[in-house]
């Protein structure tokens, strides 16, 4: 016969102990306090200033129910601070766009010539970046890496799939061509920036910041329309950032308009 106690029990009968166990430390510090507190002030009554600076009875019985109140609502919130402090570590990173500098940047760009590929020219240029920060001034993400996971195109008010191939990783701004898509450490206090696209005036169209030798979804923005972008940051320790830019292609360089998608409804949200 097998009188081994399921560990389901064993935890119940375990939980249920400390609970006992607690309520009987609350009882006897109360009786404590009840019973012996008036010898304890009268024994102190040879210490002058002992016996001056012991609280009545009814004070310390006030300050002993406070504390057991405090101990109660921790012991409730303990297990959701926990998970919230949890959380925080793990989701820490941050990305983030706004439609100006140093998100947005203006710069006379090197190109080859839309004609001839071995000609290169000087153009006005568009780039638009998101940063990546983090939300705690103390903790450092190390190896983190940004990819393009996802590209949407409006149709009739609804955000629609647009068959995008594999994630894309994006590469690191301002980093020289070893580097720019490389692992790396992010802290609150250094500017990361990612690049995401940019538009000129030679060739008016939008250029995905992906290696070159990604061909896959090459030209999926070349259509004028509304396009929402999902970029994603990772560390490698799990930690995850999200950000969705609205990218709206008049087919014109200089009239591209770029925000954040903070608030779309759910039931906007469509699928191909």
């Amino acid at each position: 016969m097998d009188t081994k106690i399921p560990q389901g029990l064993r935890a119940s009968i375990w939980k249920l102990f400390k609970i006992v166990w607690k309520g009987f430390a609350f009882l006897n510090g109360l009786l404590a306090i009840v019973l012996f507190w008036p010898k304890l002030k009268q024994a102190s009554v040879n210490y002058p200033w002992w016996h001056d600076m012991m609280p009545s009875r009814e004070s310390a019985l006030i300050v002993f129910s406070a504390v057991c109140v405090i101990y109660i609502i921790w012991m409730d919130l303990r297990p959701w601070y926990q998970s919230w402090r949890a959380l925080r570590k793990k989701s820490g990173l941050l990305l983030s766009f706004e439609p100006k500098a140093p998100w947005v940047r203006s710069i006379a760009a090197q190109t080859h010539s839309k004609n001839d590929v071995n000609v290169t020219v000087t153009t006005p240029s568009l780039w638009y970046r998101v940063r990546v920060g983090t939300l705690s001034q103390s903790h450092q993400f190390s190896g983190v890496l940004p990819y393009l996971i996802d590209v949407e195109r409006q149709h009739d008010g609804c955000f629609v799939g647009v068959g995008f191939g594999q994630p894309m990783q994006l590469r690191w701004a301002n980093e020289f061509q070893h580097a720019e898509y490389q692992k790396k450490n992010v802290d609150h206090f250094t500017s990361n920036f990612v690049d995401i696209f940019s538009v000129d005036e030679e060739h008016n169209k939008i250029f995905m910041k992906w290696p070159i030798l990604w061909t896959e979804n090459k030209d999926i923005l070349d259509v004028p329309g509304v396009y929402r972008l999902t970029i994603l940051s990772k560390s490698e320790t799990g930690a995850v950032a999200e950000i969705k830019l609205c990218v709206g292609w008049t087919g014109k360089w200089d009239q591209t308009q770029v925000w954040e998608d903070k608030n779309l409804p759910i039931a906007n949200e469509k699928k191909a």
